[in-house]
């Protein structure tokens, strides 16, 4: 199987922990994107649009964009005898928009797509002589911002591979790529090595300790998956894992507790309890 070579992207952002550069940290952007873009899309459509498009704009963020910034859709409704309705909604990539600035551009460029349709009431060809209207009128308002007819982005993987024969690279959302299955797609076929997982900045991530359920799942599966039999759904077995879990830990616990009352660190009885309120009474 081969594999065509990727990118990576740099960032920029606001909110919450920033990096050394003062950018918003991938983690941040990722809580506050949501209240970013609604407040982007107001502060835009007061300043750009005049606030003729709706302040209640649907704008969801999905996964599902893998090699675009973000979508706008339309659609055209009419009763018979009415005036027809003009309905738009922004789709926003979590995969691609990591960084505040790029969010920023990205969704005045979906709002100009979306003021030639509500306003104008044209959609083709997409990137026309209304769409680029709307985008002068936003580079007027900001200078800084540059609205072009498309979304030009080094996108960041987090895991990365490269050949060891020609060192090319790949990038992938998630650890997809086996090295015992692939090759490199570059021609020379190439054995392929992980390099990491690494956060927008280029800078690797740190390894995150597994919580002891996790390593109570990870140590017990194949015990438990062999006890219960082949075909054993799956929602089964972490049932059954969980359920030794608790066990193991009340277990635990209940160690803990005795080896305290070996040492004479017992929590007191009622009677040792009461003797001490006298005692204090005769303070």
């Amino acid at each position: 199987m081969t594999l065509r070579a990727t990118s990576s992207s740099r960032g920029l952002g606001r909110l919450e922990k920033t990096d050394a550069r003062g950018e918003l940290s991938g983690r941040a952007f990722a809580r506050a994107r949501e209240e970013l873009a609604r407040e982007l899309y107001a502060e835009m459509n007061r300043n750009v649009f005049g606030g003729a498009l709706p302040p209640d704009l649907d704008i969801k963020w999905t996964p599902y964009l893998r090699s675009t910034a973000g979508t706008t859709h339309y659609k055209r409704t009419q009763r018979v005898g009415e005036a027809p309705v003009y309905h738009a909604r922004i789709e926003l990539a979590t995969k691609v928009l990591d960084t505040a600035a790029k969010l920023r551009r990205t969704l005045c460029h979906e709002m100009c797509h979306v003021a030639a349709w509500l306003i104008d009431h044209v959609a083709k060809p997409p990137h026309g002589a209304h769409f680029k209207r709307w985008a002068r009128c936003a580079m007027e308002r900001y200078p800084d911002l540059d609205v072009s007819t498309c979304h030009n982005y080094d996108i960041h993987y987090a895991h990365r591979w490269q050949c060891g024969a020609c060192r090319r690279e790949y990038g992938r959302h998630s650890r997809s790529i086996d090295p015992n299955k692939h090759r490199c797609g570059g021609g020379c076929g190439g054995q392929l090595t992980y390099l990491g997982r690494s956060n927008p900045d280029g800078t690797p991530c740190k390894a995150r300790t597994p919580s002891a359920y996790n390593a109570f799942v990870k140590d017990n599966m194949a015990v438990v998956r062999s006890e219960l039999g082949a075909g054993t759904p799956s929602r089964e077995i972490m049932k059954e894992l969980s359920q030794r879990y608790r066990a193991s830990k009340a277990q635990l616990n209940e160690g803990d507790s005795a080896r305290r009352a070996a040492q004479g660190d017992a929590p007191p009885t009622a009677d040792e309890l009461e003797g001490a309120m006298r005692r204090l009474d005769l303070l």
